[in-house]
């Protein structure tokens, strides 16, 4: 079998033009004798059109889009798109040969149900199979799919594995080519015994980027065929399903290095972001921080010099004035300056304080992006987001740093350093650690604090514990309840932040909290065995007493009885536990 990978990045919705593209990919694939040609998941309705599901105009757009690739595309295709089932977003592949297009998944379901073994809500939980040219295929979209492979309870020849779920720097497998180099999918193609043909697209989608490195692997191991990250290209090999290896001529399994990945991957959600929004290119504001320089180079990397605007003002000290200006003449940014006494003139006859005028250059760089169609490229990180400061929000900004935390940003603006040293040391010093704190009983040095403060961020944000958890991980119940009180009070200016791309495994948005929220976490004895033994005995006190007959009949409704057993299972299972080992061993702060 002859197969092809239509690596694409494409804009959601464009479907005319989609669709153009997407008949001359398979022209192409037809030219190299493809027998079948994969698109990748987002390319006709990104990876989630949310509420356009509701809309019935955009689904009868979505409807024409659909059945004008029959007959337009010269060799048989697979085709994923999203969809609603009935009960919420949902996946599904059109398989399109000729003037047939069929929907696998939907298909493969009918299937199933008509043979009496399992309903409908059963048959979409499983991954979908299907028969092309004699060959037993399946559908994967996610690990869980991937895992019912490998352990037979599905069954193909070949996977073709489409994800939806953009780059997770927090997720290696993400990265896919490159995550091979350190085991990942390995275990899945042999425990399948199956070729995996994975298909990912490139480029940036709303808040996800997407990074490509689709591939074909082999039962036992080797690369068939490999398609470079971050770029579009059609990727053709050749496989035999009865075949035991090795292959003729396998592909070298490129190497991923993390931070030089998430680096690239930011710069293309960047670069994304303003073609997609029809911008004339991006704004930034230089004051000589680490924030605002690592915001400037990435925007450079992004879409080139000549696209980048820049402000410079002076709103630290002479010392960050003077580095701003050296990174502006290092990156060749065009450039404006804002005066000392011009910013200090206008705080003056506003009646504002002295420590205003960071908001007046901001207010200084929205009009000058808004005269020239521009982007502003905002220097907000994750850390910022979780204790402040918050900048003020322009409507037409991006944030590529916002869910990456200010340690890890260090490191890739260090590491960008190597390519080419633009960025000037006394910046990459300017780490902007907040004083109020206590962070000052952690460490003697501010990296040493950036580090501390991150950690407990993101043992709140990412692995979602609490006051008492945290300070028994990190030994101070007054600095992390600073931390963690300073995060409620940020939650309302949270929302207003701009958009940033998703690259790690939790989001400030998905913990959010109430933003009139009055509870506070405070310290507290941590749960050992002894009162899970209580708790236990409190829960099965509380099924009896909720199982009391009234005339003979149990009061336990099927909603209290699955919410009750919820709580016992949580009780015998010793949910109040923290698993051991070592926090930091291959995490994002292991170095430090």
């Amino acid at each position: 079998m002859r197969i092809a990978i239509a690596q694409m990045d494409t804009v959601m919705g464009a479907f005319s033009a989609t669709v153009d593209r997407m008949a001359a990919n398979s022209e192409a694939a037809a030219r190299e004798g493809a027998d079948v040609l994969v698109f990748p998941s987002t390319t006709l309705t990104g990876f989630d059109p949310a509420g356009l599901l509701d809309s019935e105009e955009y689904l009868a757009d979505l409807s024409d889009a659909l059945d004008s690739l029959a007959g337009r595309l010269a060799c048989p295709c697979l085709v994923p798109f999203v969809l609603d089932l009935g009960a919420g977003e949902d996946y599904e592949v059109l398989y399109v040969e000729g003037d047939t297009a069929t929907p696998l998944r939907l298909a493969d379901c009918l299937g199933r149900v008509s043979e009496g073994d399992v309903d409908m809500a059963e048959a979409l939980d499983l991954p979908a199979t299907f028969d092309l040219n004699g060959v037993d295929c399946g559908l994967a979209f996610d690990a869980v799919d991937l895992s019912a492979f490998a352990s037979g309870d599905a069954a193909a020849d070949v996977i073709f594995y489409l994800p939806f779920h953009g780059f997770d720097a927090d997720d290696e497998s993400t990265a896919l080519a490159p995550s091979i180099s350190s085991g990942c999918f390995l275990q899945d193609a042999a425990d399948a015994n199956s070729w995996l043909v994975a298909c990912g697209p490139v480029g940036g989608y709303d808040d996800a980027v997407f990074t490509g490195g689709s591939f074909v692997l082999a039962p036992w191991g080797q690369l068939a065929c490999v398609c470079p990250s971050f770029e579009e290209t059609l990727g053709i090999c050749d496989i035999d399903v009865m075949s035991e290896g090795p292959l003729a001529e396998p592909r070298r399994i490129p190497d991923y290095r993390r931070s030089a990945f998430l680096w690239d991957a930011l710069s293309l959600s960047v670069s994304d972001f303003v073609h997609k929004q029809g911008a004339a290119g991006l704004a930034v504001l230089l004051d000589g921080s680490l924030a605002s320089s690592a915001a400037a180079t990435l925007a450079v990397d992004a879409v080139g010099p000549v696209n980048v605007h820049a402000l410079i003002a002076p709103t630290i000290d002479a010392a960050a004035l003077a580095d701003a200006r050296t990174l502006a003449q290092n990156l060749r940014l065009d450039v404006r300056e804002l005066g000392d006494e011009t910013l200090a003139g206008a705080a003056s006859s506003l009646g504002l304080a002295p420590d205003a005028v960071g908001s007046l250059a901001w207010t200084a760089l929205s009009a000058m992006a808004e005269a020239s169609d521009l982007v502003i490229c905002s220097p907000a990180d994750k850390t910022s987001a979780g204790v402040g400061p918050i900048m003020p929000t322009p409507a037409r900004s991006f944030a590529p740093f916002g869910d990456v935390y200010r340690t890890d940003v260090c490191a890739l603006v260090r590491q960008r350093d190597t390519v080419s040293p633009v960025i000037p040391e006394g910046a990459l010093d300017r780490l902007d650690v907040p004083s109020d704190l206590g962070l000052e009983v952690v460490s003697t040095s501010q990296e040493g604090r950036l580090s501390e403060l991150d950690a407990i961020l993101l043992l709140h944000v990412e692995q979602g514990m609490g006051l008492t958890t945290i300070s028994s991980e990190r030994g101070d119940d007054e600095v992390v309840s600073r931390v963690l009180d300073r995060v409620r009070s940020m939650e309302l200016a949270r929302r207003v932040m701009p958009m940033s791309p998703v690259v790690s495994a939790r989001t400030f948005g998905e913990r959010a909290w109430p933003a009139t929220l009055a509870w506070e976490d405070r310290p507290r004895t941590p749960v050992d065995p002894v009162d899970e033994e209580s708790l236990r005995n409190r829960v099965d006190g509380l099924m009896r007493q909720m199982g009391t007959k009234v005339d003979d009949q149990a009061v336990v409704g099927d909603d209290a009885a699955d919410a009750l057993g919820f709580l016992s299972d949580f009780a015998q299972g010793g949910g109040m536990r923290t698993d051991g080992g070592d926090l930091w061993g291959t995490g994002l702060f292991s170095k430090n």
